[in-house]
């Protein structure tokens, strides 16, 4: 599990590797929400608009139409799941990509 650091900014995009392949994220504010667009290391969109949810599996719904195996993840350190505009750069949410083989270890340890 690595965390991916993001900008201080309403709109953005980061490159990552995962999984061994390059990858855009983009990151959105709406005013009220984070979205985020995944896009191929040519920056083509491969899924647009996936809401950020803390606790939640982002890629989960999308496991169809993404090569990656792995997940990402917003964990926050509070008891109140909603995401604000600053909780990335603040430190009370973190953005981390959790690899298949690691998404399946806590998947095991908890069935």
């Amino acid at each position: 599990m690595y965390q991916i650091e993001l900008a201080d900014a309403n709109d953005f995009v980061t490159k990552v590797t995962l999984d061994g392949d390059i990858y855009y994220l983009h990151f959105a504010w709406s005013g009220t929400m984070w979205t985020l667009d995944v896009r191929d290391s040519n920056n083509i969109d491969i899924v647009r608009g996936i809401a950020v949810r803390a606790n939640y599996p982002l890629l989960l719904p999308y496991s169809r139409l993404l090569p990656l195996k792995g997940q990402l993840l917003v964990i926050i350190n509070a008891k109140d799941l909603d995401i604000t505009r600053s909780d990335f750069v603040e430190g009370r949410a973190k953005l981390v990509y959790m690899t298949a083989e690691e998404v399946e270890a806590i998947a095991t340890s908890i069935s």
